[in-house]
């Protein structure tokens, strides 16, 4: 697919995106890509209207978003990537090329979408998609470090089948110090995704790591857990501190 026809494609995105009222105007993601500000239900429906080159073969589909993903100037049309990929099932060069987009993540919306992809990839391909986070939990890169844990169990209900304990607890304790806060509510969130699955292992660990765990992790790590046990957690937690 050559370079013209990827640009046209990007343009057929831009100018359905800047057909929408500006009704959320401002960043609300911290994130250094500027906004249309547009709302999400907005930025569906425009994937949801379909594009001209929906037609095409999966391949230059893909080819298409990979493109617009790379070379969009604004969040909503980066997001159209992840919309129309967020629930399909990948085939393991559609798995290839996405695991790239993170790369160009800089922000908790477009990471969560990722994860939401990258989380149904692990459960039906897990050769190829573990080694995958397992690579990234110790990368330089933030995103992708907190790629290595959200993507585990986005979201642990949606899951018909999850990796052993082991293998995701040893994911998140690798990351139980980053001093990046993203990681951190990555790693929050992750703890209490687990305990959705596995209760009395992951609170064990919590209990075992009650002074380890951040603050920006701690809430969201308990966050299930009973009021006499968070409550006598936060004792053990205030009484070592």
């Amino acid at each position: 697919m050559s370079k013209n026809e990827c640009a046209e494609f990007l343009n057929e995105v831009r100018e359905r995106l800047a057909a929408y009222p500006n009704v959320k105007p401002g960043n609300h993601y911290n994130s250094p890509t500027p906004t249309l500000g547009l709302s999400v239900p907005q930025s569906r429906a425009a994937l949801k209207a379909g594009y001209n080159f929906l037609k095409l073969s999966a391949e230059k589909v893909l080819q298409a978003f990979d493109h617009i993903w790379f070379n969009a100037v604004f969040f909503e049309e980066m997001s159209q990537s992840i919309y129309f990929y967020e629930k399909k099932s990948l085939s393991k060069d559609q798995f290839r090329a996405i695991s790239r987009w993170i790369d160009r993540c800089d922000n908790w919306a477009h990471s969560d979408g990722l994860s939401s992809i990258y989380a149904l990839a692990l459960e039906e391909n897990p050769d190829l998609v573990l080694p995958v986070l397992q690579n990234w939990n110790s990368s330089d890169n933030p995103w992708k470090r907190r790629q290595s844990v959200v993507s585990l169990l986005y979201y642990s209900r949606a899951r018909k089948k999850v990796q052993p304990f082991e293998v995701m607890i040893g994911l998140v304790k690798a990351l139980l110090s980053d001093d990046d806060y993203y990681v951190q509510k990555g790693v929050g969130w992750t703890l209490r995704e687990l305990y959705n699955r596995y209760q009395d292992r992951t609170l064990g660990f919590i209990s075992d790591n009650v002074n380890v765990i951040s603050p920006a992790a701690w809430q969201a790590s308990t966050e299930k857990l009973s009021a006499s046990t968070k409550k006598q957690l936060l004792e053990q937690r205030r009484g070592n501190s």
